[in-house]
């Protein structure tokens, strides 16, 4: 074995996979084995996802679910059946309802898509083997166009998940969107990381710890009261045109403004409704929805209720083994989003 300035640092071995076996096992990792009579680390393949334990899957509104005429009827009777009064609880509520009835009837009218094409394809075959006379055209056309639909439903719900949103209409590229998805669940998944003391952590009550200790510690202050003295040294540069302009009553065009300018469908916050359920279905929800933005921003209302926030973790490198390596961001409600997206646009015609 090498020692000091002799040790030389090299990758003799890889491990490599197809996109097909990556599909499959998206969790794996490649861990280095050290070992006490070689400095030559060995390599070792676990799935890491295997070794995770099962937690309930977040609601998240479909985008696939909008190509069915239904889907509309039952947020419009979650809807009307919840009590409005224009504040955060009513809609928070609300969209609750719809959240829960919407699972409710994708599992009887989706369910899982893969298995429902194998299972329509399967009837396929079997119907067109027994249609030696051809007189059961009509029955498997109508076949195809499930399929053709399902698979319409798959690629569109793969594209959600994959967050490629330069894609343009054209082939189906659900094969695409799925590696995609999986090169991102490995990406984001964190199996392990330096904690401030030097310590490996590989569980998720460790790496939490970890976590939780960096960021209170990365935003806390030893001078909190001193703020004062350094915002006195800010000049002003607010004329009294402009503060009439920042003081004037918010309207329902800003708000509808707003939300078009959001993505339909990047990562919604814990509710699980993404700004397409907003946008597509405004005509039922829309007059509430402004109602709530514009009584929180004209009046004094808490947000308490719809200001809940996911904090996720981006990588700023490949291979990120401590907290200092990793972004931290906001996944917000939309709702929320909304209420800030109006004061944003509304401090724009000041700015320079």
């Amino acid at each position: 074995m090498q020692e000091g300035n002799n040790r030389i640092y090299l990758r003799l071995d890889r491990a490599l996979s197809t996109n097909d076996w990556i599909s499959y096992f998206s969790g794996t990792r490649v861990l280095h084995l050290v070992d006490s009579t070689s400095d030559h680390c060995a390599l070792l393949i676990v799935d890491s996802i295997a070794m995770q334990p099962s937690r309930k899957r977040m609601f998240h509104f479909e985008d696939m679910w909008t190509k069915k005429e239904e889907c509309e009827d039952i947020i419009k009777n979650a809807w009307e059946g919840c009590l409005h009064r224009g504040i955060p609880d009513s809609i928070s509520s609300s969209l609750q309802s719809c959240a829960a009835e919407l699972e409710k009837w994708n599992k009887t009218v989706f369910g899982y898509v893969p298995k429902q094409i194998q299972s329509k394809r399967k009837a396929l075959n079997e119907l067109t083997l027994q249609d030696r006379d051809g007189v059961m055209g009509k029955e498997i056309n109508s076949l195809r166009k499930e399929i053709n639909d399902l698979l319409d439903c798959e690629e569109t719900l793969w594209h959600q998940r994959s967050r490629v949103f330069w894609y343009g209409q054209g082939d189906r590229n659900t094969k695409f969107f799925h590696s995609k998805v999986s090169q991102r669940r490995k990406k984001n998944t964190i199996s392990g990381i330096w904690d401030e003391n030097g310590n490996w952590c590989d569980t998720n009550e460790s790496i939490a710890a970890t976590a939780i200790a960096y960021f209170k510690a990365l935003f806390t202050t030893s001078n909190p009261c001193r703020i004062m003295e350094f915002t006195n040294t800010i000049p002003t540069k607010v004329t009294d045109e402009m503060n009439q302009g920042l003081i004037a009553a918010f309207t329902r065009e800003e708000v509808v403004t707003a939300l078009k300018q959001m993505h339909p469908t990047k990562a919604p916050g814990p509710d699980g409704m993404s700004a397409i359920f907003f946008q597509k279905y405004w005509d039922v929800v829309g007059n509430d929805i402004t109602c709530m933005v514009l009584n929180v921003l004209n009046s004094d209302i808490s947000i308490a209720d719809i200001n809940r926030t996911n904090i996720t973790l981006i990588p700023k490198i490949n291979c990120p083994l401590k907290m200092s390596d990793f972004r931290p961001i906001s996944l917000c409600n939309v709702v929320y989003k909304l209420v800030s997206k109006v004061m944003a646009n509304h401090l724009k015609n000041i700015l320079p």
